[in-house]
């Protein structure tokens, strides 16, 4: 059985790699960021020079983007794999009704899915910037 708090707690590391990734490009890029400046998303990416590394982050962010949302459920809303029986107010041909049923709950096979495919692709972009490290040094 997958659960939930392996769940997370995957999702946890793997974002926590991407800003320990932001600082050693930080480093290696010499740009004087402080460590509380450093993010791997936002400016990071135009600030890079090498225009190779740079596509290779972009390009790996947008492959990301499921994964993106399914960190954020646990972080900022309702874990996606639990069942979610929480009220909504609507409204109806003028009434308001407040409904209590099951909300669209995502299956732990759909987040193992995505684990597998965040980790390959995690491992693809460092061992391609490990390549082009070698170039640059």
């Amino acid at each position: 059985m997958f659960y939930i708090s392996y769940v997370e707690i995957y999702y946890y590391f793997f974002f926590s790699s991407l800003e320990t990734l932001a600082h050693i490009l930080n480093y290696f890029f010499d740009m004087g960021k402080n460590e509380s400046q450093v993010k791997f998303w936002g400016k990071l990416f135009s600030e890079i020079e090498s225009n190779p590394i740079k596509q290779q982050l972009i390009s790996f962010n947008e492959s990301i983007k499921e994964t993106i949302e399914k960190r954020n459920s646990f972080t900022h809303r309702f874990p996606q794999n639990e069942n979610d029986f929480r009220t909504t107010l609507t409204t109806t041909e003028g009434r308001n009704l407040l409904q209590c049923n099951m909300r669209k709950r995502i299956k732990n096979e759909e987040f193992l899915q995505n684990i597998t495919e965040s980790s390959k692709l995690l491992e693809s972009l460092i061992n391609n910037l490990k390549l082009e490290f070698d170039d640059i040094v």
